[in-house]
């Protein structure tokens, strides 16, 4: 195998896995679309139909729990959706680095850009997976206090 074929086989897995990971970006983007659309329809839902009474305490508690929790799986999900803004940032300034260097005589082959994953988002991740679970039980807890 010559130094040129090694060199296109490099070449073409950089642009496999970029792809693979720009996909992957894009279904985390959109299944976190998804669930701040149903945060913000049972939000929306729970508001509108509440009656003016509230009849007993644990109801009350419940009813604040559910928008509580609602509400704070909604903030993460906003958040959560610049990730991707800041994934791009960090990519163009990864760009310019890398043209730096390679005008000034480096002798990189890669043509992949590797932004590092940052922490914050992924441990906010799983609070917005956390927080939108526990939405749902809220949920059910306040049906059945306020149904039964």
């Amino acid at each position: 195998m010559t130094e040129n074929d090694k060199r296109q086989i490099r070449l073409n897995h950089d642009e496999y896995t970029g792809k693979l990971t720009d996909r992957i970006l894009h279904e985390k983007q959109l299944f976190t679309k998804q669930i701040l659309i149903i945060c913000t329809t049972l939000l929306g839902i729970l508001i509108s139909l509440k009656s003016g009474k509230i009849i007993d305490k644990c109801e009350l508690i419940s009813f604040i729990m559910v928008i509580g929790t609602l509400g704070l799986c909604i903030l993460l999900g906003v958040i959560l959706l610049y990730e991707n803004i800041n994934i791009l940032d960090s990519a163009l300034k990864e760009t310019s680095n890398k043209k730096e260097r390679l005008l000034g005589g480096s002798k990189e082959d890669s043509t992949l850009i590797s932004v590092p994953s940052d922490k914050f988002y992924d441990r906010l991740r799983k609070v917005y997976y956390v927080s939108f679970g526990l939405s749902i039980l809220s949920i059910v807890i306040y049906a059945l206090i306020s149904f039964s």
